[in-house]
């Protein structure tokens, strides 16, 4: 029943997986031209940040746009949080997706560096962190108000970037803590992590979506 629900919304919004997909694959070769120094991790990040936030904002608003559609469903016997699930797991395999298109692309372009396992644990720790936020708070308030959720990532980035260059003493206490843990621990604890802000975060979705009125 899942599964019928995570192909649903690949359906829905299969033109924009494609076109992910296909950043995916051109961005690292070329940045690899462009940038070499950079390509290694720049590649990386913008096709798993990427390649989460497109589909996603996509589907809601298709969702948003065929409310009925959504209400029809809703009275399936599909139950709602699973409805809400597949939207999790929607996102979870086009990062792994993007991912393994960066792993295997790092086999034939030899100057990307090799897989970083390091930063894809923290490229899903920030998706985990905007997922378990953006998710229940659209679940909460609807699409409308949280569709310009995405700009506003976008534009504060630089900022939260200067914010914590200017914060010397929180990079200090991250490498004292990275020195106090061994790199498998450390970074094993954020996946982890990661992975129990998002089933946090679904519990909070189904139950703002079970008591939400879709007439």
């Amino acid at each position: 029943m899942l599964i019928h629900l995570v192909l649903k919304d690949f359906l829905i919004v299969k033109k924009y997986v494609l076109l992910v997909l296909l950043v995916a694959v051109a961005v690292p070769p070329f940045l690899l031209w462009r940038n070499p120094e950079l390509a290694a991790v720049l590649g990386q990040v913008f096709a798993a940040i990427f390649g989460v936030l497109m589909p996603l904002m996509y589907l809601g608003e298709k969702e948003n746009k065929y409310a009925k559609a959504t209400l029809l469903l809703a009275a399936t016997p599909y139950p709602r949080k699973w409805m809400v699930v597949s939207k999790y797991l929607v996102s979870l395999l086009m990062f792994c997706a993007c991912t393994l298109i960066f792993w295997v692309e790092t086999l034939f372009f030899p100057n990307l560096g090799g897989f970083n396992a390091p930063l894809s644990t923290v490229l899903f720790f920030i998706v985990a962190i905007f997922l378990s936020l953006y998710l229940p708070l659209q679940y909460k308030i609807g699409y409308e108000r949280t569709k310009y959720t995405f700009v506003f990532v976008i534009m504060a980035t630089p900022i939260l970037t200067g914010a914590l260059d200017g914060m010397p003493e929180l990079g200090a206490a991250l490498r004292a803590l990275m020195n106090a843990l061994t790199p498998s621990v450390f970074f094993v604890g954020m996946l982890l992590l990661s992975l129990a802000l998002l089933a946090a975060s679904a519990c909070l979705s189904v139950h703002f979506y079970e008591r939400a009125d879709l007439a």
